[in-house]
C-alpha cells in the first residue's frame, strides 16, 4: 500500500503521482523534511513536468515547498530526486520583521510580533511556561528565526497546523507504550555525540564611542567544567545589540553547546499487532534494549516515515535537553530502578509494593478501584483550595485531550461568533479534487453548467418543459416518416388503392 502524493503548482494546477518513493522526516525542533524520488513514464506524464522548484508537494494533507531538484538519467528514462520542507517554515522563513523592541513581555505579546503579517496566528497553552522575561533588540530577524528564538527563551516547544502555531510547555504524550530488544525492535543503535561540546564562552556586547571600552562584556562557564574536568572554550559572542551583562550573559548560557546529546535509533517492527501506530513525536515511551543498558521511559525527538506502508518506521529517542551527567545517570539508576519494580508489561511488581505501609497520593493517582471498597468519610482532608464536587480538570487544546478531545477542540476552534454575536463556521469550499461545502463530484458536475456571459438568469424548468416539447414533436416526425415509407414501399410494388 502506497500512501498518496499530490503536486501542485504555484498558479494552482494539481496533479497526482505516479510511480514514487517518499521519506518523511519530522522531530520537535520544527523540521520536517519530505525526500521524494519520482520516475518518469506513462503512468505520470502530465504530473512529471509539474515536479519542479517552489511548486508544493501535498502529502497526507500537508503542504511543502519543493526546494531542491535534481534530475538524473536512469537507464532509458529520467527521475528526479526533490527536497521538500514544511511550507510554513518555507513562509516564515521568508517573511521578515525589521524594527526591534526591549523590555519584558509575555511569550503572547513576543509571538504577537514576531508573525506580525506573516499570515499565521498562535494558540498559547501557558500551563508550565514563564509568565514573561525580559528581551533587548528583540527583532530585526525572519519571524521563523524570531519563533524559534521564542521558543528557546520560553523554554517551550510547537507544532504548526495549516496557518497556526500552536504553542505548549512540550508537545507530545507520556504513553505506556513498550519497544524491546527481541521483541519488536530492529537495527538498535545508541549515540552520543560530543563533536561540539564546550564548557566556557565569552561575550562581546555594545562598546562606548568615546573610551573605546565594551559597555557590556561578560562571560559564562558551564558546571560541566568542573564536574568532568573539561575546560573547552567555544567560539565566542560578538554582538553590539547588547548593552545590559545581564542580558548577554543569557544569551551565553543559551548559546553554549554543553550537553552531551544521547541518542537511540531503532526500527520498531509489528506496529498493529503492539498497537504503536499512533506514536508521535514528542511522546515518551517505554524502551528497553538489554544488551546496551537502556531500560527507560525516554522521548521520540524524531520519526523518519515512508510512502510504502510495508516498511516500518525509524524512531530516534533522545534527552538533549539534559546535562551529559544527568542522562548517563538516568539511563545507568532508571535501568536499574525500573527492572526491579516493573514486570515485562509495564506494571508495578507485587514484591516492590510495601502492603503494611502502603500511602496512596489520591490526587495523583491514576487508574481504576472498585466503588464498594472506597469510602471517605467525614473526617477526610483535602489539600488547600481544592473542592471534591468540582475536580480540575484541565482545558482541552489542539495538542492534547481535556474536557473535550483534541479533535473536537480543532472542530470548535473552526467556529466564529462575530461582535454582533453571528456564528460564522469555517468551512473549505469545495474542488475538483477536494470535499467542502459538497462533494468534489457535485463541484465536477456543476462547473459543466455554463451561463450566458451577461450573468442572465436562466430557469432550468424551462428547459424540462421545452425538451418534452421536442419529444412529443419528434414522436409526431416518427410516425409521418413511418407512413411516407409504407406508402413509397406499396407504390414500388405497382400501387394500390392505399397508395
Amino acid at each position: 500500500m502506497i500512501k498518496k502524493l499530490m503536486v501542485q503548482s504555484i498558479s494552482g494546477q494539481m496533479r497526482r503521482l505516479a510511480n514514487y518513493s517518499v521519506t518523511r522526516q519530522s522531530n520537535i525542533e520544527m523540521d520536517k523534511v519530505l525526500k521524494v524520488i519520482v520516475e518518469k513514464d506513462d503512468s505520470n506524464v502530465n504530473s512529471y513536468p509539474l515536479v519542479d522548484n517552489f511548486n508544493y508537494l501535498i502529502y497526507e494533507g500537508t503542504y511543502f515547498v519543493i526546494t531542491n531538484c535534481k534530475e538524473k538519467i536512469i537507464g532509458d528514462t529520467v527521475e528526479k530526486e526533490l527536497v521538500g520542507i514544511l511550507k510554513a517554515s518555507w513562509d516564515l522563513e521568508g517573511h521578515r520583521i525589521y524594527e526591534t523592541i526591549t523590555g519584558t513581555y509575555t511569550i503572547e505579546s513576543m509571538l504577537t510580533f514576531g508573525l506580525k503579517n506573516s499570515g499565521y496566528d498562535f494558540i498559547v497553552d501557558k500551563t508550565g511556561i514563564t509568565t514573561s522575561l525580559e528581551v533587548e533588540n528583540f527583532g530585526d530577524d525572519s519571524s521563523f528565526g524570531l519563533l524559534k528564538y521564542i521558543l528557546n527563551r520560553f523554554e517551550c516547544e510547537c507544532e504548526i497546523i495549516d496557518k497556526t502555531v500552536y504553542v505548549a510547555k512540550q508537545i507530545g504524550r507520556v504513553l505506556n507504550k513498550q519497544i524491546r530488544h527481541q521483541y519488536n525492535v530492529k537495527d538498535a543503535v545508541k549515540e552520543m555525540d560530543t563533536s561540539n561540546f564546550f564548557t566556557h564562552i565569552e561575550g562581546f556586547g555594545a562598546i562606548d564611542e568615546k573610551t573605546g571600552k565594551y559597555i557590556a562584556r561578560t562571560s559564562y562557564t558551564s558546571p560541566l567544567a568542573t564536574e568532568l574536568g573539561i575546560y573547552r572554550v567555544a567560539p565566542p559572542v560578538r554582538d553590539e545589540t547588547y548593552r545590559h551583562n545581564d542580558s548577554l550573559y543569557a544569551r551565553l548560557v543559551r548559546e553554549l553547546n554543553d550537553k552531551l546529546n544521547v541518542s537511540i535509533q531503532l526500527t520498531a517492527t509489528e506496529l498493529a499487532e503492539m498497537n504503536l501506530q499512533d506514536i508521535r513525536k514528542g511522546d515518551w515511551i517505554f524502551v528497553i534494549l538489554e544488551p546496551l543498558g537502556i531500560d527507560v521511559r525516554i522521548r521520540v525527538i524524531e520519526i523518519e516515515d515512508y510512502s510504502n506502508e510495508d516498511l516500518d518506521p525509524v524512531f530516534t529517542f533522545g534527552t538533549a535537553r539534559k546535562s551529559g551527567k544527568k542522562i548517563i545517570s538516568n539511563l545507568n539508576n532508571s535501568s536499574q530502578l525500573i527492572t526491579s519494580v516493573i514486570d515485562e508489561r509495564g506494571r508495578i511488581k507485587t514484591q516492590a509494593i510495601d502492603q503494611d505501609n502502603l500511602v496512596i497520593n489520591l490526587e495523583k493517582a491514576k487508574g481504576q478501584v472498585r466503588e464498594d471498597q472506597v469510602v471517605i468519610g467525614p473526617e477526610t482532608k483535602f489539600a488547600e483550595g481544592y473542592d471534591p464536587s468540582h475536580p480540575n480538570i484541565p482545558l482541552a487544546n489542539a495538542l492534547q485531550n481535556g474536557l473535550m478531545s483534541a479533535n473536537d477542540f480543532m472542530k470548535l476552534a473552526s467556529i466564529i461568533v462575530d461582535d454582533s454575536g453571528n456564528v460564522q463556521v469555517k468551512i473549505p469550499l469545495a474542488s475538483s479534487t477536494n470535499n467542502g461545502l459538497f462533494s468534489s463530484s457535485d463541484f465536477t458536475k456543476l462547473n459543466r453548467i455554463q451561463l450566458p456571459a451577461d450573468g442572465k438568469v436562466i430557469d432550468l424548468s424551462i428547459f424540462i418543459q421545452k425538451i418534452n416539447e421536442l419529444e412529443e414533436t419528434n414522436e409526431g416526425l416518427k410516425e409521418q416518416i413511418n407512413n411516407l415509407e409504407q406508402r413509397v414501399e406499396l407504390l414500388e410494388q405497382g400501387g394500390g388503392d392505399d397508395a
